[in-house]
């Protein structure tokens, strides 16, 4: 924490961005990108405005209701981001996908199907990059969907890949066994 102390005092940007975070203006910013997020999203629930649309329905909108106040490039969230681009369907199948990347690596970690020491700190770096990626995603980040929806796949493709190589590798096992106690019964 003191090393967090010493850049944030030696960096006059990130300083002053961070005060800023306090301030009334940047709050009202804040109020107004959820309003036309809101707005964008009771328009069209179901199946968003597409890839990529945000910022070309989000500005005309945001101008409209707040002429006197920049537009802000980004939903400032990427559940709002996914849920006005692909609608309550596409938000459904991304936290689909979160569920099942941290179901399959909780499972890998703590579960039924522990892995080998080498693996978990494969399978635990990409759950601590989930994690933090959701809570990024929660907040301020603005990813583009097709960025976000890239991320949560090949993540959960990292840890797919090792439980059907462990899988793979157990019925490799089970089957020379198995041709093991076939042939050990025919002897005489």
């Amino acid at each position: 924490s003191l090393g967090a102390a010493l850049i944030v005092a030696t960096n006059e940007p990130l300083r002053a961005r961070l005060l800023t975070i306090f301030s009334l203006d940047a709050n009202a910013d804040r109020a107004q990108v959820l309003d036309v997020n809101l707005r964008l999203v009771a328009s069209m629930p179901w199946h968003g405005y597409g890839f990529g649309a945000y910022e070309q329905v989000a500005a005309p909108l945001h101008r409209a209701f707040y002429p006197e106040r920049p537009f802000w490039f980004g939903a400032h969230s990427d559940v709002f981001q996914v849920l006005i681009e692909t609608g309550w369907i596409g938000l459904g199948l991304f936290v689909s996908l979160w569920v099942a990347f941290f179901w399959s690596a909780s499972r890998r970690l703590w579960g039924k199907r522990r892995c080998d020491e080498t693996e978990r700190w494969r399978v635990g770096a990409a759950f601590l990059v989930g994690v933090a990626f959701v809570i990024c995603g929660i907040s301020q980040t603005a990813l583009k969907v097709y960025e976000a929806f890239s991320i949560v796949a090949v993540a959960l493709a990292i840890v797919g890949a090792e439980t059907a190589a462990r899988t793979q590798e157990k019925r490799s096992t089970e089957a020379t066994g198995m041709d093991a106690d076939r042939r050990g019964s025919h002897t005489i």
